[in-house]
């Protein structure tokens, strides 16, 4: 298996509310990039369900780097807030 191009990417961090009237309603993060691009994010080895390290940075505009996979933006590092 190979391993996922790491990119660094920078932007404002954002929570909102995903699977409204469901079991799994959460407030989510996301990464307000540009002109309305919104990326959800995910910390490597968290859990999903709780971003207690991701909500100091709600926001706050901030870069980070990681990897894309399947449409979220899995954090590995961040470069700067």
């Amino acid at each position: 298996m190979s391993e996922e191009e790491k990119i660094s990417i920078s932007g404002t961090v954002i929570f909102q509310k995903i699977n409204i009237d469901s079991k799994s309603e959460s407030f989510q993060p996301f990464l307000y990039v540009n002109k309305g691009q919104i990326i959800h994010l995910f910390l490597k080895d968290s859990n999903p369900f709780e971003s207690n390290i991701l909500n100091q940075y709600d926001g706050k505009f901030i870069t980070i780097k990681g990897f894309m996979k399947d449409n979220t933006f899995i954090v590995e590092e961040f470069l700067s807030s």
